[in-house]
Formats: structure tokens, sequence, C-alpha cells
């Protein structure tokens, strides 16, 4: 179980970590205003996505003249509405907000702290089978503490990194 545990908070914090490498790109993208010109809406319910093409004036960056295009624009978006929005060169077009920061680094921690919590489980399971005094060690209140206390630094640590990161 600890093994499956360890593979599954790999994996989250590997995919937090490619969203951050999304929020890094839109960071290197140039900020530019889109006037909307029309917007369809797709889905049902809950899961309503608004997608909207515009133009704008890309203003001696790569982007392509012409229709742009917004997948994803908020749902009261309509004709006329001016959007601040980074554009990719082929006209492809989304807003970086912080919910997309905290997002991306709310799923490196979670996968940093399942990863954790299973090689610890592993560690004690694979102690108590071979030394089972430095297992009894592991479960003293005072190092539970200090471990825990290891384990938040290094977590403010590598957050901190990954946020200068994308924000680089």
């Amino acid at each position: 179980m600890a093994l499956a545990g360890l593979a599954l908070g790999v994996g989250v914090a590997l995919g937090g970590v490619s969203a951050l490498g999304d929020v890094r790109a839109l960071h290197h993208q140039p900020e530019l205003r889109m006037t909307v010109t029309d917007c369809h809406t797709t889905g049902r319910s809950r899961s309503l996505a608004n997608h909207c093409r515009g133009t704008g004036d890309p203003a001696g960056t790569n982007v392509a003249t012409g229709t742009w295009t917004y997948d994803g624009a908020p749902l009261d978006y309509r004709p006329g509405t001016v959007a601040t929005v980074r554009c990719a060169p082929d006209g492809e077009c989304a807003r970086l907000g912080v919910g997309d920061h905290v997002l991306a680094l709310a799923f490196v921690a979670g996968g940093l702290l399942l990863a954790g919590g299973a090689l610890t489980a592993l560690a004690a399971t694979v102690l108590g089978a071979f030394a089972p005094g430095l297992a009894a060690a592991l479960r003293r209140p005072r190092t539970v503490r200090v471990l825990a206390t290891a384990a938040g630094a290094a977590l403010l640590v590598v957050l901190t990194a990954a946020l200068c990161y994308a924000l680089g």
C-alpha cells in the first residue's frame, strides 16, 4: 500500500510541476487586450465552457493579426467585452490568474505530502521488520515533532522554489 501511495504522490507532484511549466509559459507570452467579437457556450450545467473569438492589436509582438481565440472565457463575456489576455503566436489566448498558480502549487504540495507520508510508512514497515528498536524510536513524540518540522521546512523551500520558477 505504501508503494502505491508513493507512486500516486510522485504522479500528482509531477502533474503539478507540469502545470507550473504551463503557468511559466503563459508568463512569457505577451499580455494584450482583446475585444470579443463572438462567443459560444458548450457543455451542460456545471461543465459549461465559454469559447470566444476576438481581435486586438498585436503591438509589435509575434502574435498573429486577425482573429484570436479564448477558450474558457468567463460566461458573462459578450461581444464588445475587452479582456486582458496572454496570447501565443498562433492567436490562442488565455488569462493567467492567481488560481492557476495556487492550483499548480497545491498539486505539487499535495503530491509531495502524499509521497512523503507513504515513504515514511514504508520506512517504518521495513524498520519494524529488521530493526524494531529503531522503529520504536520513530514513534516517540519528540522524534515525530522533529521530523514533521523538517518536512514542513523542506516543503516550504520546495514550494518557494516552484513559485520562483513559475514567475521567472
